[in-house]
């Protein structure tokens, strides 16, 4: 079975490389930022030519409601026969959230030790506090970004 993905660009190659691992096969559109829905719309009935399903993960932005309100607007935009297919799974709060979760495989990554966040879910601003656990400031601003 081959699934959409429609992502945030920053998340496209920690997503892309998530589905590999587990064996899922995809394919990927990537949009700059915040999810627009007219985009997101049009990725969903071209991908779904291609692919069984068609999944659309918008980061929550400290508002899963909100968010999830926001995106469900591109159901607007598919045909009723295809609708089904489509699925808007809102990230809650950031794909960083997922990280900071997981304390050993952080010191790992960075070669020093990590303390154990607790409730990351519950942490608004995944990535900010991602970045403290790094040795330095980069650009993009996220662990999942940093090359060796």
């Amino acid at each position: 079975m081959k699934i959409g993905l429609i992502v945030e660009d920053r998340y496209a190659e920690a997503i892309k490389e998530i589905c590999r691992k587990i064996g899922i096969t995809t394919k990927i559109r990537r949009q700059r930022g915040r999810i627009n829905v007219r985009k997101a719309s049009s990725h969903a009935k071209t991908l779904l030519h291609s692919c069984e399903k068609v999944i659309i993960l918008p980061d929550a932005y400290c508002n899963p409601e909100k968010e999830r309100q926001r995106v469900n607007k591109v159901y607007e935009n598919i045909p009723q026969e295809l609708r089904d297919r489509v699925k808007v799974c809102v990230v809650v709060h950031e794909l960083e959230t997922w990280l900071l979760a997981d304390e050993h495989t952080l010191t790992r990554y960075l070669k020093h030790n990590v303390k154990k966040v607790t409730n990351p879910e519950e942490i608004c601003d995944a990535k900010n506090t991602s970045n403290r656990y790094s040795e330095k400031q980069e650009k993009p601003t996220s662990l999942l970004w940093r090359r060796k």
